[in-house]
Formats: C-alpha cells, sequence, structure tokens
C-alpha cells in the first residue's frame, strides 16, 4: 500500500505522562491530564 516507510519520533517540551499522580499504587493511569 504505502512505498516509502519511516521512523516517526515525537518529542514533548514538557514530560508526558498519563493519569492524575494522586494514587497510592504503581498504577495511576485513569484519564490523561493536559
Amino acid at each position: 500500500m504505502f512505498e516509502k516507510k519511516a521512523a516517526v519520533f515525537l518529542y514533548a517540551v514538557s514530560p508526558v505522562h498519563l493519569g492524575a499522580g494522586q494514587a497510592i499504587g504503581v498504577i495511576d493511569n485513569f484519564i490523561q491530564r493536559e
């Protein structure tokens, strides 16, 4: 379908993470914030 292939790297100005950062446990990724 596509003839050319290239790697894509995304760069964020500030740290990007999932979750609110308020959970006690290791996993805290309910929704993505800002």
